[in-house]
């Protein structure tokens, strides 16, 4: 499982308890060079985002069902100064998810 602070761990522990499972969690990382080593060694699995496989090549996704949704947001401290770089993203966030 990813770190036991993320989004994705406490999404998955709330899915497993809806459905009556406890699963048997024996490592908890966030580095993917450790999750995938953990894999190819035939030591366990991983939850992982579907847009995280491109980097763990010779690895192979199931998608879980019925698919888990997530709503993220960008945020950035109010009426305080944010650099050009900052600005420039904040508008490119702001132009291609319009409901930020």
């Amino acid at each position: 499982m990813y770190n036991t602070d993320s989004v994705l761990n406490t999404t998955l522990y709330s899915r497993f308890e809806t459905l009556g499972i406890k699963p048997n969690v024996i490592m908890h990382a966030s580095q993917l060079y450790t999750i995938r080593s953990f894999i190819t060694q035939n030591l366990g699995g991983a939850f992982l985002y579907a847009s995280m496989m491109k980097n763990l090549p010779g690895l192979i996704g199931i998608p879980v069902t019925p698919t888990i949704r997530q709503v993220i947001g960008l945020v950035w401290k109010k009426g305080k100064y944010v650099n050009d770089s900052v600005e420039k993203y904040i508008a490119f966030m702001k132009k291609s998810f319009h409901n930020i």
